[in-house]
């Protein structure tokens, strides 16, 4: 079994238009051997007149549905759980889907659902060029194509898709983009980009999969801040780990993030879709000083995971910051 380590986080927030509805895998429906039935929907989100991000929701039915509650008090989870077809039944105050997907596409209609359910909703509600806000949670994941070659992936998972109250004009001068990810790293280099002047290139590692059976996937993150770049590599040695922020993007780099963009409100670097031959990057614009581990990783723990995952490689490229957090960058 594989050593315990802890998981890094990663999450994302964006907003703009949808786009890709009308694809021919804007829903997609498989049904395994064993029986089990997996639901997919998968769209673009225009963030800017030159910027998409895409994002997928999926999910599988089961043979129980369990649900969550967190009590404040006791700072406790409670979970239940019924029969799969029972799940719509299921209306005890308080308790909502694990690992549900939070829909709000009319006033007062608002629905958490599991993310099975939430791709019907999502294919009944989502209409090309309706403007929406989404969060999410990041998943990495690599794999050895046929050639030996490892191709890497990011998915962007969407947990909270609304239509947006905002008016969003591209076209506007005081139009600000919301394209963000924040993510956990675990440091391992920073060297000048071997072909573009003034750009720097974060090497790093993250930590997904479950607590019995962790991954490790490699994944580069660009930096164009020269005063950033250089704070992370006087600051941090190898296996240190630190919280970051920037700009997803699959395009060209345009302004930077506010500096009042610190914190995550309630308001795929591979992108996951063949219909968009971009640039596609992970731009760190913010590190959190405070945030930094020098204790939970080290060479041998991580050496040790990957050498224990005999699949690594085999897949292609979805915590809350406080007001005293220091933060590096503009």
């Amino acid at each position: 079994m594989a050593e315990k380590i802890k998981r890094t986080k990663g999450k994302f927030k964006i907003a703009g238009f949808i786009n890709g509805t009308s694809r021919e895998k804007f829903i997609d429906t498989k049904t395994f051997d064993s029986g089990a039935t997996k639901q997919t929907c998968t769209f673009g989100v225009k963030t800017s007149l030159k910027n998409e991000t895409w994002v997928t929701v999926e999910g599988f039915d089961s043979k129980k549905a369990k649900f969550q509650k967190y009590d404040n008090k006791e700072k406790k989870n409670y979970q239940q759980e019924v029969n799969w077809e029972d799940r719509f039944e299921f209306k005890e105050d308080g308790f909502n889907p694990m690992f549900g997907v939070s829909l709000l596409f009319k006033e007062n209609n608002y629905k958490n659902l599991f993310a099975f359910d939430a791709v019907d909703e999502l294919e009944t509600s989502l209409e090309d060029n309706m403007p929406v806000y989404i969060e999410g949670m990041t998943d990495y994941y690599s794999y050895k194509n046929d050639k030996d070659e490892i191709r890497r992936f990011i998915n962007f998972k969407p947990n909270k898709v609304r239509k947006s109250t905002k008016d969003i004009d591209f076209n506007n001068e005081d139009f600000q983009e919301l394209n963000l990810f924040e993510q956990e790293i675990i440091f391992i280099n920073i060297d000048q980009h071997p072909n573009q002047e003034n750009r720097f290139v974060l090497e790093a590692n993250v930590v997904t999969g479950s607590k019995n059976d962790p991954k490790i996937e490699d994944v580069e993150f660009l930096i164009d801040d020269k005063k950033l770049a250089t704070a992370l590599k006087k600051n941090l040695k190898p296996y240190h780990a630190i919280k970051v922020m920037g700009r997803l993007v699959n395009s060209i780099i345009e302004e930077d993030i506010p500096e009042t963009e610190e914190t995550w409100g309630d308001d795929k670097v591979e992108f996951q879709t063949t219909s968009a031959p971009r640039i596609k990057e992970m731009v760190i614009t913010k590190a959190y000083k405070n945030s930094i581990d020098k204790e939970s990783y080290s060479e041998e723990l991580i050496s040790g995971i990957k050498q224990a995952d005999d699949s690594f490689g085999n897949s292609d490229w979805g915590e809350s910051t406080t007001e005293n957090d220091d933060v590096w960058g503009e």
